[in-house]
């Protein structure tokens, strides 16, 4: 086998046995061509006709020899075309594996991504109970007894926390039951106390359209006992003057004055000042002895007065 020319690459850089097989092969009918050319050159040169048969001869042979080489090479170029087309099926199968990896690669990323992002969404979910006014945690620790079991993590706690949240609650909306449920009471004994005061007012008008003669009578006794001229000093003890009528008269008017303003102070609410103007004048017949001399008249102012005294109680209850 002839060396290789010079230039080739050599065996130190080529380690695969195929490509350095064909680089042997093409080495080998390069100079096999190139002993032909030599070849028929000198038989070209020579004299001769035996000299021709024999260049012809060596010719010939060396024609065989390179068509040798020729169909050995263009059998290890037809393998090297094989090779490739292997080598490239097996490299878009490799590279359609890669990125099949690849592709599951990224989705286990975005995946990743996804549960990731799902978590931070329930860590920072706001929850409901975290929106509960609940206690804090030392005075509902406090609170506990005793007996009371151990909370070693924060889920006990916060279940236990929110379990006796439920039950001030519960016992809250019991107590709003109770005061809606009397508050109910209240509206209707307050509608029916402003009923019974309007049929007051109706019955305290009539009262005091009633009253209306016998504060003339006070008026008449009183001018007559203007015209006779007889006073006497209030700050004395106990009245017992048989016969004084006028006298008796005058103080009933002013009684029955009293009276209509104390009914007119009731109908305007001002309760205060009509039960001090009662008052008064409770004090004031406490002092004063009807006489018997005129007992039409001490029975029908006596009477006015009582009944007066009794609406005026009546409705001053009512007014509180």
């Amino acid at each position: 086998m002839p060396a290789p020319i010079s230039g080739a690459p050599s065996g130190a850089i080529l380690t695969d046995s195929h490509l350095k097989s064909v680089l042997e092969t093409c080495t080998q009918t390069r100079e096999q061509c190139m002993k032909l050319i030599d070849k028929v050159q000198a038989s070209a040169v020579a004299q001769g006709q035996e000299t021709n048969l024999e260049n012809q001869a060596n010719i010939s042979q060396e024609q065989k020899a390179l068509h040798s080489d020729l169909g050995q090479l263009r059998g290890l170029n037809r393998n090297a075309i094989l090779q490739v087309r292997n080598t490239k099926q097996e490299t878009s199968e490799a590279r359609q594996e890669i990125d099949r990896l690849h592709l599951q690669l990224q989705n286990l990323y975005y995946e990743e991504r996804h549960l990731k992002g799902e978590i931070a969404t329930c860590e920072n979910y706001d929850h409901k109970y975290q929106q509960l006014p609940l206690i804090p945690v030392d005075q509902f620790l406090q609170k506990q007894s005793e007996h009371s079991p151990q909370y070693n993590d924060e889920k006990a706690l916060m279940f236990a926390r929110i379990n006796d949240e439920l039950q001030e609650r519960e016992a809250l909306e019991k107590q709003r039951q109770g005061l809606l449920t009397r508050k109910q009471i209240l509206i209707a004994e307050n509608k029916k106390r402003k009923e019974d005061l309007a049929n007051l007012d109706q019955d305290l008008e009539k009262f005091i359209d009633a009253a209306k003669p016998i504060q003339k009578i006070f008026e008449k006794h009183l001018a007559a006992a203007r015209d006779k001229g007889r006073r006497d000093d209030l700050g004395s003890s106990d009245i017992d003057i048989p016969g004084m009528v006028p006298q008796v008269a005058f103080y009933h008017s002013a009684i029955g004055e009293l009276l209509v303003e104390l009914s007119a102070r009731v109908i305007q609410q001002d309760i205060h000042s009509a039960k001090l103007g009662l008052d008064l004048v409770e004090a004031f017949l406490d002092r004063v002895v009807i006489p018997d001399v005129d007992l039409e008249w001490g029975k029908a102012t006596g009477g006015a007065c009582t009944l007066c005294f009794g609406r005026l109680d009546r409705i001053i209850c009512f007014g509180r």
